[in-house]
């Protein structure tokens, strides 16, 4: 019994999914919102955000690589990626 539980615990590391993580959007145009290269999650937060612009301020993903974050962002679509993000600039 004790084995089952052990490997049930193992097992449900193994798969878990990764923490959310906050990637702040250093691209400067609405075309590059799709484009996990212009995320950073060391870039500090933008200080002009506010809560209906153009751009995203940041927006908070469970992936902890870019490779991550563009599987995320092929699901969505622009307007998506805005509507979800913490904050929004010009």
């Amino acid at each position: 019994m004790a084995l089952a539980a052990l490997v049930v615990a193992a097992g449900t590391v193994a798969f878990t999914s990764p923490a959310n993580q906050e990637w702040v959007f250093t691209g400067s145009s609405d075309s590059q919102i799709m484009d996990a290269t212009h995320y950073s999650l060391s870039a500090p937060q933008p200080s002009n955000c506010e809560e209906v612009a153009s751009l995203p301020c940041s927006i908070i993903v469970a992936a902890t690589n870019q490779s991550q974050l563009q599987t995320y962002l092929n699901g969505k679509d622009a307007d998506q990626i805005l509507a979800e993000a913490t904050g929004q600039r010009n």
